[in-house]
């Protein structure tokens, strides 16, 4: 809170009147934050479980068998937690200096389930920083200089965690690619993202909201690509890394779980968010208990969604007849734009799921859009993850070559 403060600045009516955010955006923020370390801490438990499958006796062959001079790999670690700092900065930049959202804001619901891990980008960026710290880690210990000073059980453990490194380098470098590859052309060539996105931020006072995210999705792509190419051993890559039918069953699976994430977190912002609705909207029309003693917080924010409803075409009739109409245009509101991304709302709408399913409460991803979204994104992965395995293999020998050749000519 203290560090959005500090940049931005802070006002009592919001990013919208003032130029400036509330206290309710700010607290929203760091509530969104909490949820992020619970984010964080399962995608480390992702590690711990890719790191029981990995052999610790090909790590130890392989650092035995190249007889590595002392020093050799601190030099790696090195470089490796240079790259790890500077993914680390991407995602730094993405959830802590990039604005928090102001009220009016799609993001500021889609940050209600889950927080942050509601957008592939921060998903992508924690599996890159926790993939390159670890990697840098196990780099360090395993030196023949450090090795003598660490425990058995702490060098058995940094040489599981030095071969889950080699066996997840392919995936983590497709994420990272998959990510820029997504994003750039989006916020490139479609004029509606400088409308809907750059806009609205400069008009708030924040111009560099633009290079804030160009950085933080671009960022990761060569920090994956030197990891994978010079950071990594090319033998013990070439002994771990996964057949291309495991990734390839990885990307799938991921396909689907990241829309799953989307749904879970629509739903969970989407009831917080009609509970908070309803209680403000009664408050104010003066049939709550505490109408008078609303407090500033509740009154700005109901005041922004009600201008946000006035705006939208979705408005229901009559929302601006009462305070309880005005909570149903409230929710109506919240359904529209709860989703991380303004397409998927788009997606639910495409050939959507029979009207029983929806009185349900919930919006199941049934709709034909939401099948042609794994689709697409499992077949870019796909692509992807073809391109990784190429290129550690003959890209690798040529730069190695070229570097090698440079340094006879010197």
């Amino acid at each position: 809170a203290r560090f959005q403060r500090a940049l931005y600045g802070e006002s009592l009516s919001g990013w919208d009147s003032a130029g400036r955010p509330s206290a309710a955006e700010i607290a929203h923020h760091v509530e969104a934050l909490w949820h992020d370390v619970i984010g964080l801490a399962c995608v480390c438990l992702s590690f711990a479980a890719s790191a029981t499958v990995a052999d610790a006796r090909i790590a130890e062959e392989a650092l035995l068998g190249s007889a590595a001079a002392p020093g050799e790999q601190l030099r790696r670690a090195l470089l490796g937690a240079v790259v790890a700092v500077v993914a680390a900065s991407a995602l730094f930049v993405d959830i802590l200096v990039c604005p928090c959202p102001a009220v009016a804001d799609g993001k500021f619901r889609a940050l209600s389930g889950i927080g942050h891990f509601a957008y592939l980008t921060v998903q992508c960026l924690s599996v890159c920083t926790v993939h390159l710290s670890l990697s840098a880690l196990a780099d360090a210990l395993l030196d023949p200089l450090v090795a003598p000073a660490i425990p058995s059980g702490a060098l058995r453990v940094a040489l599981l965690l030095h071969a889950a490194c080699h066996q997840n380098a392919e995936w983590c470098a497709s994420l990272a690619v998959c990510l820029a590859l997504l994003y750039f052309p989006l916020a490139l060539l479609l004029p509606n993202w400088e409308q809907e996105e750059v806009q609205p931020w400069r008009r708030r006072g924040v111009h560099s909201f633009k290079a804030l995210n160009l950085y933080s999705h671009g960022i990761a792509v060569p920090c994956v690509l030197v990891d994978l190419l010079l950071v990594k051993r090319r033998d013990l890559l070439a002994r771990t890394a996964p057949p291309f039918t495991v990734l390839a069953a990885l990307a799938i699976a991921y396909a689907c779980i990241y829309p799953a994430t989307a749904h879970l977190n629509y739903n969970l912002g989407l009831r917080r968010e009609k509970q908070w609705a309803a209680s403000a909207s009664a408050e104010l029309s003066g049939e709550g208990s505490a109408a008078k003693a609303a407090s500033p917080a509740i009154k700005a924010r109901l005041a922004a969604l009600r201008a946000a409803v006035a705006a939208s075409e979705r408005t229901p009739r009559g929302a601006s007849s009462g305070g309880a109409a005005e909570g149903v245009g409230v929710i109506a509101h919240l359904a529209d734009g709860a989703w991380p991304y303004g397409f998927m709302r788009d997606l639910s709408n495409l050939r959507p799921p029979p009207r029983g399913l929806v009185r349900l409460g919930m919006r199941w991803p049934f709709s034909l859009g939401w099948v042609l979204l794994p689709c697409f994104g499992g077949s870019v992965h796909l692509l992807v993850i073809s391109g990784m395995r190429w290129l550690h293999t003959p890209a690798r020998d040529v730069l190695t070559h070229a570097l090698a050749a440079e340094f006879n000519l010197g």
